[in-house]
């Protein structure tokens, strides 16, 4: 549930959905190919409770949608999710340029494609 779904800003709607310490985490992962709860899991090194908690909110809030595959649960982005990508770039760019880290790990090849679309320079 976002607490600012009724906010006049968009600005504080969306760090009501996304400004949490995992989400935008969370989304990384999925646009680098994660799927699974075990995938998250392995990736991240999250707490059971934290994991079951963040991945319900971010289908709850339609970023992610929980199918399942073979009686398992698969999440996968929603055009929204997906979309986070150029925010993602944006973020990375600004990080590099304030908080450079002397070997940043490659971003997934959809958030690459975001930050050049957008003329970001980014990892």
């Amino acid at each position: 549930m976002n607490p600012h779904s009724d906010a006049d800003c968009p600005m504080a709607q969306a760090i009501g959905v996304l400004g949490d310490r995992w989400s935008l985490i969370l989304i990384r992962e999925a646009l680098d190919g994660a799927d699974r709860y075990d995938d998250f899991k392995t990736r991240l090194g999250l707490s059971d409770n934290t994991l079951t908690r963040k991945l319900g909110e971010l289908v709850e809030s339609e970023l992610l949608e929980r199918t399942l595959e073979s009686g398992r649960p698969t999440y996968r982005l929603t055009p929204a999710g997906a979309d986070l990508a150029s925010v993602l770039a944006t973020l990375g760019s600004w990080s590099q340029q304030w908080f450079p880290i002397r070997r940043p790990r490659k971003p997934p090849a959809a958030i690459v494609e975001a930050a050049r679309s957008l003329g970001l320079r980014i990892g």
